[in-house]
């Protein structure tokens, strides 16, 4: 079940953007059907016994109600991606259509009339491709992530209560080798040196790249916090710092678990395209985390937990 959403921004923007001009053409269509008409079709067409005048007020209707369901979509609290997948199709349809009309029947509409619709179906394709793009960026899950991103910089964070006390909490998550069996983008992580703060993990993920980390704040019973070596040679992702967080605090009756993570991603116009595509992957990685964490201290085995984690990392993004 989906409680709570982040990094929504995008893809609303993107739905709004195509509902504007979906009604702004409508309004055309309706306004000034016989100039629209003679614009883009040729003189003397019938299409279902439709004139063309006919033609363009049936599409202006079209265009007005979608409008209005896309607006619908974009507004809601919590966006319905079977919703958004079905805004995408009928913007990919549209596309296509436009295209084989164009091609197939050149004779049916005029030299400005062919480029009107040139136009408007590429205009149609980029909110198409913008949508899916909102889809990537979107997290939607059961732990409270907001995600605040502004140029290189990205913030994260994320909470969960539990219903366990704070004590076992903390031994559950201050246990640092205990981390990846429930981060499903690492497969070990290994006390190196020290203890508290100055204390030296090295991380693998599931592919067998390697970094390490160090221990910046340590307050027992409550927070620690790590800086990733982002600096050392051969750090594998497009990141030039990440130091995150991970505190609790008492929650009524129970406990709440919280996470934060402050990442600046390195220089280059590829780096801050990847950098932008990792914030919904990496916000499911932190509520899968929270999840699994959760059962673990509510009292489930780790082998229970671990059981369930090739499962839910193939579930769709």
């Amino acid at each position: 079940m989906t409680d709570h959403q982040a990094n929504d921004r995008p893809l609303r923007r993107v739905l709004l953007a195509n509902a504007g001009f979906s009604a702004l053409a409508a309004l055309a269509c309706l306004s000034a059907a016989e100039t629209v008409a003679n614009a883009v079709f040729a003189p003397g067409l019938v299409l279902l016994a439709l004139t063309p005048a006919e033609i363009v007020i049936e599409l202006g209707i079209l265009l007005l109600a979608f409008a209005g369901c896309v607006t619908f979509i974009a507004t809601r609290p919590l966006l319905r991606r079977g919703w958004v997948w079905s805004v995408i199709a009928a913007d990919v349809l549209w596309v296509l259509d436009s295209g084989l009309s164009l091609a197939l029947f050149p004779e049916t509409v005029t030299s400005p009339g062919f480029l009107i619709v040139a136009v408007i179906a590429a205009i149609v394709a980029l909110f198409a491709a913008g949508q899916a793009i909102g889809l990537a960026l979107l997290y939607q899950g059961e732990s409270k992530i907001t995600v605040s991103q502004s140029g290189d910089r990205m913030t994260l964070t994320a909470s969960i209560v539990t219903t366990a006390t704070a004590e076992r909490v903390w031994q559950v998550m201050s246990d640092q080798e205990a981390y990846a069996d429930v981060a499903d983008n690492l497969s070990r992580v290994e006390v190196i040196a020290g203890q508290g703060v100055g204390m030296v993990r090295q991380c693998s993920d599931t592919d067998g790249r390697t970094w390490r980390e160090t221990c910046t704040l340590w307050d027992e019973g409550r927070a620690f916090g790590f800086r990733v070596h982002t600096e050392a040679p051969g750090y594998p992702y497009p990141i030039a710092k990440l130091a995150g967080n991970w505190s609790l605090a008492r929650d009524g009756h129970g406990t709440r678990i919280s996470m934060e993570f402050d990442i600046q991603a390195k220089p280059g116009l590829m780096n801050r395209m990847l950098f932008g595509l990792m914030a919904a992957p990496f916000a499911r990685i932190c509520d899968r985390l929270l999840g699994r964490w959760v059962a673990v201290m509510e009292g489930q085995t780790a082998a229970a937990v671990a059981s369930t984690t090739a499962a839910a990392a193939s579930q769709p993004a």
